[in-house]
């Protein structure tokens, strides 16, 4: 699947990109990258600069997997609400790398 979109920036705008992991109780993926930098926009692959983060709503779980996931949804205690970025828990479950399921590329088009 592949999703575009164009928009207008100029010098001191940032793009900011928030998207939930449907795999996931709680997950979501969080970018904010200015758009120029000294001057010129910047352009390319920006995927390493996205993070994954868990919203701390509910106990995490290996991703697709769980009572607490879509589909199965039957609530849960939360963490504590508080978001952070996601890190494996005592059992060693971790989400895949942001690389492994999402790109973010920027690609200026001219008028």
């Amino acid at each position: 699947m592949e999703f575009a979109t164009q928009f207008d920036a100029v010098e001191g705008d940032v793009l900011q990109l928030v998207t939930m992991l449907g795999v996931s109780n709680d997950a979501f993926v969080g970018l904010h990258v200015p758009l120029f930098e000294a001057g010129m926009p910047v352009e390319g692959d920006m995927t390493s600069f996205a993070l994954l983060y868990d919203a701390g709503s509910e106990p995490n779980e290996p991703f697709g997997h769980g009572e607490n996931q879509p589909g199965s949804r039957s609530g849960g205690d939360d963490e504590g609400a508080s978001v952070h970025v996601f890190v494996p828990d005592d059992a060693g479950n971790a989400p895949p790398a942001v690389d492994q399921m999402l790109r973010i590329t920027l690609r200026r088009v001219m008028p």
